[in-house]
């Protein structure tokens, strides 16, 4: 089983959309929603990102030249996504 976490619509305070692969080949997907409060939401983002966030920084900083254009493109990409959802 294979459970990838998302967001519903537009709105994080729906919570986590997971797929869930079902070990039959020929069945559907399913997809589940379970709602979580604000608070839980936030700190689940935000800590498992915060390494991702210092790496960013170092990046956007100059601060790791290797990789620098493949990683500025990645984040780049992620503000644009952060900014429009």
């Amino acid at each position: 089983m294979k459970v990838l976490p998302g967001k519903v619509g537009k709105d994080p305070v729906y919570g986590i959309l997971s797929l869930i692969n079902t070990q039959e080949p020929n069945q559907p997907m399913v997809f589940t929603q379970k709602k979580m409060s604000v608070e839980q939401i936030i700190c689940s983002r935000y800590t498992t990102s915060f390494y991702r966030l210092l790496k960013t920084i170092k990046v956007l900083q100059g601060g790791m030249k290797d990789g620098r254009s493949h990683y500025q493109s990645q984040i780049k990409s992620k503000l644009w996504h952060w900014n429009h959802y």
